[in-house]
């Protein structure tokens, strides 16, 4: 029952994200027309700058930025047919990846003694012990991974209004949605509201505090949210969750660049688990000084939880 319910409160969560992309993402591809009117106009600010400071003639610049920008937006409908094909198939992989939890989950007792049967005897406590591990492993990162997706999300989409960009809730969402992709995620999510608001706005004012709003929020995310809610039990080397990225996306498309990550967490448990394999659990996991960061910064926010307790007493 606990199984049911934890699959339902996520599909109808990935529906609700989903239906608010959808009907952002529409409003968007009404405006194009305008946008690609702007586009058209600060261009031309940009060619007369160059034509009087550099020499170079407009029918140059012409021949390259205006045919670019021309071509970019003549096919809008294909390029929002693309996205809008990109969002459903991930969307899809979403919605089956948690049938076929439910169906691990509801089946869990079974595999479990599918694996007592291929294991020995002797060995069935260590089993089990490991399989705990793991699952514990899972729990924390996904359950995390949603939290803080929606914490950023909240960020994003009430800085992106303070600054006063338009759609704030749509590009807050997806800035939040990119943060699955590790060290990347955030900046390739910040590209497209800094490029809105360059094209859209009058001022340099509204790009700018886009890039502080994303770097800021970056900023809590690595330091404070992520550590804070997802905790440091799982840690993965930058390196092996680049190479995880890279392999999943190869395999499994963009839902492998999202399941490759605890997918890699897990198999760090199983070396970790064997004394043959436990060098690769090392290579996959963070290094000893990173480790020893980590520790610093709970003792450290362990001290100061403490000293504003005492000191509001």
């Amino acid at each position: 029952m606990a199984a049911v319910l934890c699959i339902i409160l996520l599909l109808t969560s990935i529906f609700v994200i989903g239906y608010m992309l959808a009907l952002q993402l529409n409003s968007i591809r009404q405006e194009l027309p305008e946008i690609s009117a702007r586009v058209d106009e600060k261009l031309g600010h940009i060619q007369d700058y160059l034509e009087r400071t550099f020499g170079i003639d407009e029918r140059d610049q012409s021949t390259y930025l205006r045919t670019t920008v021309a071509n970019f937006f003549q096919d809008s409908d294909t390029l929002f047919r693309t996205t809008f094909n990109f969002t459903a198939g991930l969307l899809n992989y979403l919605i089956i990846v948690p049938i076929g939890l439910f169906f691990m989950l509801y089946y869990r007792s079974f595999f479990k003694e599918f694996l007592y049967k291929l294991t020995p005897r002797q060995q069935h406590d260590r089993m089990l012990r490991v399989l705990e591990q793991i699952q514990r492993v899972m729990q924390e990162y996904i359950l995390g991974l949603f939290t803080v997706i929606l914490i950023v999300a909240v960020l994003n989409t009430i800085g992106l209004y303070l600054v006063g960009i338009r759609y704030a809730v749509f590009f807050g969402l997806l800035g939040a949605l990119l943060t699955i992709i590790p060290y990347i995620g955030i900046f390739i999510g910040s590209l497209l509201p800094i490029l809105y608001a360059l094209f859209t706005t009058d001022s340099l004012v509204y790009p700018a505090g886009v890039a502080f709003v994303f770097w800021l929020v970056q900023f809590l995310e690595g330091n404070f949210i992520t550590p804070n809610v997802v905790g440091n039990r799982v840690q993965l080397n930058p390196f092996a969750a680049i190479l995880g990225l890279l392999v999943g996306g190869i395999v499994w498309g963009p839902a492998g660049m999202i399941l490759f990550i605890p997918f890699m967490a897990m198999l760090k448990v199983l070396f970790d688990a064997g004394e043959a394999l436990q060098p690769w659990g090392f290579l996959l996991g963070a290094p000893p000084e990173v480790k020893n960061e980590a520790k610093t910064y709970r003792e450290w926010r362990v001290r100061t939880n403490t000293f504003f307790k005492r000191l509001f007493r």
